[in-house]
């Protein structure tokens, strides 16, 4: 059941990066710290993208690790016959090696993405003529019953 959550978390990230140029409205205008706002002629929602994607590649590398290891566990319980905890370990492998390969892929989707995402945008910058593109980014924290996180609009 991990591994569904981990799917949603990576979608959730992946949708709100692409929806980062949808919102035309600024409903931080009148702010009162216009110290906050970040200008930058980066593309942000393809560094974000990507930078989210090579952590979900660490964090699944470190379940196939884990995976790994377990394996190792499970393979010494099989040869000293011990068949009681072999059950055990092998669901502890296979939900580990899922949720590896699911971070790792989904994490390469995900650069593979953003990468793509980056030089088409580059591309569409040289072909408008403009000289720079102004972009923000901000961050905010959301705090509610059960529940805390970080919202980022650009």
């Amino acid at each position: 059941m991990r591994w569904f959550f981990v799917l949603v978390l990576f979608l959730g990230l992946f949708l709100t990066a692409l929806n980062a140029g949808a919102q035309e409205t600024d409903p931080f205008a009148n702010a009162p710290n216009p110290g906050l706002e970040v200008d930058t002629d980066l593309q942000m929602g393809p560094i974000l993208l990507g930078s989210f994607s090579v952590v979900a590649i660490g964090v699944g590398a470190g379940f196939g690790w884990q995976a790994d290891q377990e394996y190792d566990d499970w393979k010494d319980a099989q040869s000293a016959g011990d068949g009681d905890g072999m059950d055990d370990i092998s669901d502890d492998v296979r939900n580990h090696s899922v949720v590896a390969n699911i971070l790792i892929f989904g994490g390469l989707a995900g650069v593979a993405t953003a990468v793509l995402w980056f030089i088409v945008g580059r591309a569409s910058d040289d072909d408008e003529g403009e000289a720079s593109v102004e972009m923000t980014a901000r961050w905010r924290p959301v705090i509610g019953p059960g529940h805390a996180g970080l919202s980022l609009e650009f």
